[in-house]
C-alpha cells in the first residue's frame, strides 16, 4: 500500500475522437504508472474528457471530467495536487483562437491555486495573433517543468519566456506506447494512406497519385480517417475514386494489430508516422504540418513531399524507394527509444523533489 496518493488532473485535447490524442492520453498515463512503481506514492487522475467513449478503461484510478461542466473543471483543478497537459499542441491559434483562451484559462486558474503546471512531451504552437504570444508567455513563465516533444516547441517555449533550466526536449508519448511491441513476421498486403481535409484541387493531385500507384503495386490501397469527425468525408470520397477501401478505428485495440499488417503508410497525420516509425514500417508524408516535417528530421526529411512537387509518379517513387530510405531506421528506433527513456527520468526527478508549489 502506498503512503501518499497523489491527485493530477490530466489536461489535452481528449474525448474528441483523435487517435493521436488518445494514444498521447494512454501513453502518459502509462509513463505515471510506471514512475509510480519506483516511489511511496501513487496517482488519482481527473482527465478532461468530451466523450465518454474515447475514455481508457483499463484504468481504475482514474475519473473522467467533461469539458462542458465548467464548474466541475475548476473544482476538480483545485482539489489537484499536479495539472499535467500532455500530448498534442494545445496551446495554438492555428485551429482556433476561443480554444486557446479556453485552455489558457483552465492553466491561469491552476496558478491561481498554486497548482503545478507540468506540460509533458508536448508541442507548442503556431501562433499567428500577438495577444496569443502574450498569453502563453505568462503562462509559460510559471510553468515548472516542460518536457518538449520536439526542438522546435522547447525553443518556441524558450523565446516566448519559460525558463531554460525547466524546458528538456523530449519525444512524443506515443512513442512509449508501442517501443516495445515485436514486428509480427506476416504478410503486408496492405498500403494505407491516412488522410485529412484538403482543398479539391489538392485532393485531385491526391487522387492521380494513388491510383498511378495502386496501378502498379500488388498490394492493396486503402484509405484511413484517423480522426473521424474530420477525415471521413475526404477518406470516403477518395475511396470512391480509387475503388478502394476505408477505414476508421473504433478501438485503441485495433490499431497496433492494424499497423503490423501495413506494407507502406502514406500520411497526412503526425501519430501515423510515428506509429508507423515504431512498428518499423516504411512511411511517407505530405509536408502541410510543421510537426510533420520536424519529425521527418529524423530522416533527413528523403520521406517528405511538398504539394509543389506532388506528381502522378511521386507515391509510386516513393513506395519503390522505401528500403532504401528506411535502412538506418533499427537505428533511429533506439535514438527515439532513448529520448523516451529520459522523458519518464525528467519527470520522475520533478515528483522527487521536495518544493514545487509557488
Amino acid at each position: 500500500m502506498k503512503d501518499t496518493q497523489k491527485k493530477i488532473f490530466l489536461l489535452g485535447y481528449y474525448g474528441f475522437g483523435n487517435w493521436g490524442d488518445e494514444l498521447s492520453l494512454q501513453s502518459i498515463i502509462n509513463d505515471l504508472e510506471i514512475i509510480s512503481k519506483d516511489t511511496p506514492y501513487s496517482f488519482l487522475y481527473s482527465v478532461l474528457n468530451q466523450d465518454n467513449r474515447f475514455f481508457p478503461r483499463s484504468f481504475s484510478n482514474l475519473s473522467v471530467i467533461i469539458r462542458k461542466k465548467i464548474i466541475t473543471v475548476l473544482k476538480e483543478i483545485t482539489k489537484s495536487d499536479y495539472v499535467v497537459v500532455g500530448g498534442g499542441s494545445l496551446l495554438q491559434d492555428s485551429t482556433s483562437f476561443r480554444s486557446l483562451i479556453y485552455y489558457s484559462f483552465l492553466l491561469w486558474w491552476a496558478q491561481i491555486f498554486h497548482r503545478p503546471l507540468i506540460f509533458y512531451r508536448c508541442g507548442l504552437g503556431p501562433f499567428h495573433k500577438v495577444l496569443s504570444q502574450k498569453l502563453v508567455a505568462f503562462i509559460l513563465k510559471r510553468v515548472k517543468l516542460f518536457i518538449a516533444r520536439d526542438h522546435e516547441s522547447a525553443e518556441l517555449a524558450k523565446r516566448l519566456g519559460g525558463y531554460s533550466n525547466r524546458i528538456k526536449i523530449g519525444i512524443d508519448p506515443v512513442v512509449t506506447n508501442y517501443k516495445n511491441i515485436l514486428t509480427i513476421t506476416q504478410a503486408k498486403p496492405t498500403v494505407s494512406f491516412f488522410v485529412r481535409n484538403c482543398s479539391r484541387p489538392y485532393e485531385e493531385k491526391l487522387i492521380d497519385s494513388l491510383k498511378y500507384l495502386q496501378a502498379r503495386i500488388q498490394e492493396r490501397i486503402e484509405i484511413v480517417a484517423f480522426h473521424y469527425n474530420y477525415d471521413y468525408k475526404i477518406a470516403s470520397r477518395i475511396a470512391n475514386q480509387i475503388g478502394c477501401q476505408w477505414k476508421y478505428f473504433q478501438s485503441i485495440e485495433e490499431i497496433p494489430l492494424y499497423f503490423h499488417q501495413l506494407a507502406a503508410v502514406f500520411t497526412m497525420r503526425l501519430h501515423p508516422a510515428i506509429l508507423s516509425a515504431m512498428m518499423d514500417v516504411p512511411w511517407f508524408a505530405l509536408n502541410i504540418d510543421p510537426k510533420i516535417e520536424s519529425f521527418a528530421n529524423w530522416w533527413e526529411k528523403k520521406n517528405l513531399v511538398a504539394w509543389q512537387d506532388l506528381s502522378q509518379e511521386t507515391f509510386f517513387r516513393l513506395f519503390e524507394q522505401r528500403d532504401n530510405i528506411f535502412k538506418k531506421n533499427n537505428e533511429l528506433m533506439k535514438q527515439l527509444k532513448r529520448l523516451d527513456d529520459q522523458s519518464r527520468i525528467w519527470l520522475r526527478e520533478f515528483f522527487d523533489q521536495k518544493n514545487h508549489f509557488y
